[in-house]
């Protein structure tokens, strides 16, 4: 049999032909995926991501020429912008449609008038710059209105670490460091306590706490019986007519807004919690400036030996030293006992008369 060399060599020469069109074409893949990553690092501070919370709330993101890339939005805005296309919409022409659209419906009132915009972008530089924009674009849209309204604005960064929070109570980045730094001020209130709270609730417990966050306007405290009718009420049940050193302020109890009530008259100190939406008592009570005076004089009293063999036997310990202070609780004469014992921290607090143990807590301290 005779081979066509002729044919052989050029079979190889097209298998070589195709083996090199192959390596310039991963090549040339590897070069455009370098270029796209090159292209995103680039751009990286290019976007950023911008919320408008009030309860409901819309997450926008921005391109580098401040257009609307994309968005979300949870259930309850949904409706509110259902005939709006926001896509390569400029920002403030998209927020005089969203802002506007939540006064139409109600969202934004003169009950309730708050607006929270938080911003995040990997410069942070560009970050402030939005916000403080954006902060002032709403304001002016609210006057537009005629809404007196409240702007806080916030800006994000990623060592906030608030996805964790965010998740767990289904709100914004924005909201869950808002009630994050309520938290660091007071770690008495509860972060799913706040997250239940609107932006307006939790803007009044700003001025409470005196944040350091910058805001535009105060907070509308018009839905809530108001601060003379809280005092009138707590000064009418203690028969108080000439209080001293009178402060009311707005805080949270159990998840319901209260008025705190502080005054003094007569030497004795008196503290009043009072529902700010139906106007009743949920807490009261009077501490003398000299307690003992007090409960050593009134024979029906238990005297401060006999509470404190109550406590520390129900505790099962020995402390070496205890603290006891006489005091009214809703009215009940009460001696509030604290002391420590091997890293712990025991409270209790007994009826003055009975000697009943209303409450008992152990903490490691």
């Amino acid at each position: 049999m005779t081979i066509n060399k002729k044919n052989v060599k050029s079979n190889k020469n097209k298998k070589v032909d195709k083996s090199k069109k192959f390596i310039y074409i991963g090549i040339l893949c590897i070069i455009i995926l370098a270029l796209f990553i090159i292209y995103l690092l680039i751009n990286k501070n290019s976007y950023s991501i911008v919320t408008i919370d009030v309860n409901p709330s819309i997450e926008l993101k921005l391109n580098s020429n401040d257009r609307i890339v994309d968005y979300e939005v949870d259930d309850n805005f949904e409706l509110l912008i259902s005939d709006m296309n926001l896509k390569n919409t400029d920002i403030i022409v998209a927020l005089n449609a969203i802002i506007g659209s939540m006064v139409r419906n109600d969202y934004i009132n003169d009950l309730s008038n708050s607006v929270l915009v938080s911003v995040q972008n990997a410069d942070v530089n560009k970050s402030l710059a939005l916000e403080n924009l954006l902060v002032k674009e709403i304001d002016d849209i609210l006057k537009d209105s005629n809404i007196d309204g409240s702007v806080i604005g916030l800006t994000l960064s990623s060592s906030d670490s608030l996805t964790g929070v965010a998740d767990a109570n289904d709100i914004s980045l924005g909201k869950a460091k808002l009630i994050t730094a309520l938290v660091q001020v007071n770690n008495l209130l509860n972060i799913k306590d706040l997250a239940k709270l609107t932006i307006n609730e939790l803007n009044l417990l700003l001025d409470t706490y005196t944040l350091d966050i910058d805001k535009l306007g105060n907070a509308s405290s018009k839905q809530y019986i108001g601060e003379d009718r809280a005092k009138n009420i707590a000064l009418n049940h203690a028969s108080v007519d000439n209080p001293n050193m009178l402060h009311i302020e707005f805080d949270l109890d159990d998840g319901i807004m209260v008025y705190d009530v502080e005054f003094y008259s007569d030497n004795i100190e008196y503290d009043y919690e009072i529902n700010a939406v139906t106007g009743v008592i949920i807490e009261y009570n009077k501490s003398f400036e000299n307690s003992d005076d007090v409960s050593s004089g009134n024979n029906d009293y238990l005297s401060k030996e006999e509470v404190k063999k109550i406590a520390v036997d129900h505790a099962g310990i020995s402390p070496s030293y205890v603290e006891i202070e006489f005091d009214y609780e809703n009215g009940i004469a009460v001696y509030e006992i604290e002391f420590k014992y091997q890293n712990y921290e025991y409270d209790y607090e007994i009826d003055a008369i009975t000697g009943e143990i209303y409450k008992s807590k152990k903490e490691y301290d």
